[in-house]
């Protein structure tokens, strides 16, 4: 799919960014110590520091034409934080690969979202990207990540060491096959939630739905 995506999912909206709109909600997301407290560097971020990350982040995008999203709730206008897809280049041992990251505001913790949105970008990494397989690398005492990442059906491989910080992180991993399963396996935690269908088979109307920025929806857009 040519030129920016936007992919809705029940209650989120992932999108393109918005630098001057978004980047006060980075900054302050980034500002949060326990948001970063497994994050490298592991501490919070100088508001320059994360200026310089939205440059990246929106600089992956024009590079590989995916990235990470801006994540904003579909009742609620304005950035909670990202999600989506990245080459985690800070971690060369484990390339070629490609990478599924989530961060959310504190404030919107525990309802699930972090797995909507990263399931999400998983089914697009698998049905619209081709990808054969991603990862995830998360500290391995980030409990509440390592919780999401298992309920993408992804699975431990060898833990590796951040070449800076020299923490343990735990690499996991998920096949096409194996996302597929998982993508089709209700939340235990949310059972009333329709999971996003395997690739391939008929999207349903909760599934995650791509579209091109600049295009409406079905059900639009929060706050536009």
């Amino acid at each position: 799919m040519a030129g920016p995506v936007i992919v809705d999912t029940e209650r989120l909206t992932l999108r393109p960014w918005r630098a001057a709109d978004d980047l006060p909600a980075l900054a302050a997301l980034c500002a949060d110590a326990e948001v970063m407290r497994w994050i490298a560097p592991n501490r919070p971020l100088l508001p320059g520091e994360s200026a310089a990350l939205l440059e990246r982040i929106e600089a992956h995008w024009r590079q590989h034409g995916y990235g990470l999203w801006a994540v904003e709730p579909r009742d609620h206008g304005g950035c909670i934080g990202f999600a989506g897809l990245a080459i985690p280049s800070f971690q060369p041992d484990v390339l070629p690969a490609v990478e599924v990251g989530w961060r959310l505001d504190r404030a919107w913790w525990g309802r699930g979202l972090a797995t909507e949105a990263a399931r999400a970008s998983v089914a697009y990494g698998f049905e619209t990207l081709g990808l054969g397989s991603v990862v995830s690398i998360i500290d391995s005492r980030n409990g509440r990540s390592l919780r999401v990442a298992e309920k993408l059906g992804m699975r431990p491989g060898p833990d590796r060491l951040h070449p800076v910080t020299r923490r343990r992180l735990r690499v996991m991993q998920v096949g096409r096959a194996q996302g597929d399963e998982a993508l089709d396996r209700p939340d235990p935690h949310h059972p009333h939630r329709q999971p996003a269908p395997p690739a391939g088979a008929a999207r349903g109307a909760r599934a995650p739905r791509p579209r091109r920025a600049g295009r409406r929806g079905g059900a639009g857009r929060a706050g536009a």
